[in-house]
């Protein structure tokens, strides 16, 4: 049998890989900036990152509509 999560438990599941996935670009625009490739490397984590804040808007959002 598979039990289902409740969307409190999969908004808080996101907001983790959110805040794993934003660790990682960090350290790649810091390794880019590293080996000279700032412009490509840091311009494609600025992106990412600025995606990633409006999911952990969205995010946020839906954990205090959530919460009682």
């Amino acid at each position: 049998m598979t039990a289902k999560l409740t969307d409190m438990e999969i908004a808080r599941a996101f907001e983790r890989i959110v805040i794993d996935v934003r660790e990682i670009l960090r350290l790649e625009r810091w390794l880019a900036a590293q080996c000279g490739e700032q412009a490509t490397g840091e311009d494609i984590a600025d992106t990412i990152l600025n995606v990633m804040e409006d999911v952990k808007a969205v995010t946020d959002e839906a954990l205090a509509r959530a919460t009682p």
